[in-house]
């Protein structure tokens, strides 16, 4: 029955009736594809006019592609698109659409581009990095219902134990790092990132989880209490871990965190819809070519597009050829399965092992860079441990960790879960699930999700 209190279609101003029709038109997985192909083609410009010219050296060369290259590129897209939720309501659709748009899109994209043969040497991973994705979107597409007038929020009590927490890990943090410790610019990243030791070590795992779990909790907790103080309290946080190691993500995690919580607060209908920040990722893409002359341009191109979408994409290309060529890891640097199963015998004695991302920058950036080439569960957890059968392997493991995922957080606001979800899809852009699991404290959030309920009054 009609709501008496909401007007019709035909009582709606002009305005009104042609935002719904663009908003309807948006909230489909035919508009997820075309939106995806727009995106594709704006990377694709920027391949030709800012990767090609100004980072070759990381490896972004450039071939033209023919044209049965561009068809195969627009029909993995548009099938790997069409899966995908229209709607980001679920943490695993928020998860989603970062390694839609840094690993996906502009995974096939660029890697049909790099080489003339392209298209032989690549689109057998490319095929299965699709069917990869499709699996992953319809689980997510077709989850539990997402969380719908929850509003439970961890409380005072759980806010200042945090708070606690984060005062005696900067304090700890300022100690051993303070002689160190400046705000560098953009020019200076890799400098401040070389002077810190970035061997496993505990001061590494508390550092990871102060910065992806401690600072991003207080400023989600902050934003749905409104409590300014605490927000602020985790942006500082993220500002010192910056001051460290110069990781431009820590700088990032905050801006977008609050941007999405006012979107989804003020913007619902726009903002929790799939196309929208595709889109806009498309418009920031062509900003960067636009303005790609200037410092300002560069600046943009450095953090937002060559770093945080063009790189996780590449990976796919340089991890599949190392590994297809040396020898798989079969996830023996995994912790743990170490224990059992023997690293490659190339590797066996490199001294980077087992650091994937240390080996990978060694061998196409040279040693004395220490370039630690990090990169996505597709590329590290699936084609460097066994190519196309690893890839789909890590494929089957993210579907069904993207459904735990969904389940874990019933019952809880779903405002904070999506927030919660920001900084765990931005890790998983770059890092292995494994890593984000047990480093990034992703396996800590889905404990406390699931077993500090409301209505419980604690822990079980």
């Amino acid at each position: 029955m009609l709501d008496r209190a909401q007007p019709t279609a035909a009582h709606r101003s002009p305005a009104a009736r042609t935002s719904q029709v663009v908003l309807e038109s948006l909230d489909s997985s035919a508009a997820v594809v075309i939106c995806s192909l727009i995106f594709a083609w704006a990377i694709h410009q920027a391949h030709i006019t800012i990767l090609q010219p100004q980072w070759d050296y990381v490896g972004f060369s450039y071939a033209a592609p023919g044209l049965g290259t561009i068809a195969i590129m627009i029909l993995l897209i548009s099938i790997g698109s069409v899966a995908m939720p229209s709607r980001i309501e679920r943490p695993s659709s928020m998860i989603l659409l970062f390694l839609h748009v840094t690993v996906f899109v502009p995974g096939v994209t660029i890697a049909l581009c790099l080489r003339i043969d392209s298209l032989q040497a690549y689109a057998p991973m490319l095929a299965v990095l699709t069917l990869v994705h499709v699996i992953t979107g319809l689980v997510s597409r077709n989850g539990p219902a997402p969380p719908e007038g929850e509003t439970f929020v961890p409380g005072p009590e759980v806010t200042l134990l945090l708070i606690g927490v984060w005062a005696l890990v900067t304090l700890l943090i300022i100690y051993i790092f303070g002689e160190i410790m400046r705000f560098a610019s953009l020019t200076e990243v890799y400098d401040q990132r070389f002077a810190v030791d970035r061997s496993t070590s505990i001061i590494g795992y508390i550092r990871s989880y102060y910065i992806n779990l401690i600072c991003p909790a207080l400023v989600a907790i902050g934003l749905l209490r409104r409590n300014v103080v605490v927000v602020g309290i985790g942006c500082l946080g993220c500002l010192i871990a910056y001051m460290v190691d110069a990781q431009k993500a820590a700088l990032a995690l905050p801006v977008l965190m609050i941007a999405m919580y006012y979107a989804l607060r003020y913007a619902q209908n726009v903002a929790k819809l799939f196309t929208v920040p595709i889109l806009f990722l498309a418009f920031l893409t062509l900003v960067c070519i636009v303005l790609r002359s200037t410092e300002v341009g560069f600046a943009l191109q450095s953090v937002f597009f060559t770093r945080g979408i063009a790189i996780p994409a590449l990976t796919l290309v340089q991890y599949y050829d190392l590994f297809s060529t040396y020898g798989y890891t079969w996830w023996s640097n995994i912790t743990g399965l170490s224990l059992i199963l023997p690293a490659p015998s190339a590797f066996a004695n490199d001294p980077s092992w087992p650091a994937l991302g240390q080996i990978v920058g060694d061998h196409y950036y040279g040693a004395g860079t220490n370039l630690n080439a990090n990169a996505n569960p597709y590329s590290g957890e699936g084609l460097a441990a066994g190519g196309l059968v690893g890839l789909l392997v890590i494929g089957v493991i993210m579907a069904a960790f993207l459904r735990v995922y969904d389940l874990c957080v019933a019952g809880w606001d779903r405002l904070f879960v999506l927030l919660i979800a920001v900084p765990v899809g931005f890790a998983l852009s770059n890092a292995h699930l494994s890593t984000v699991l047990v480093s990034f404290g992703l396996a800590a959030w889905l404990l406390i999700f699931a077993f500090y309920k409301p209505g419980r009054g604690g822990w079980l």
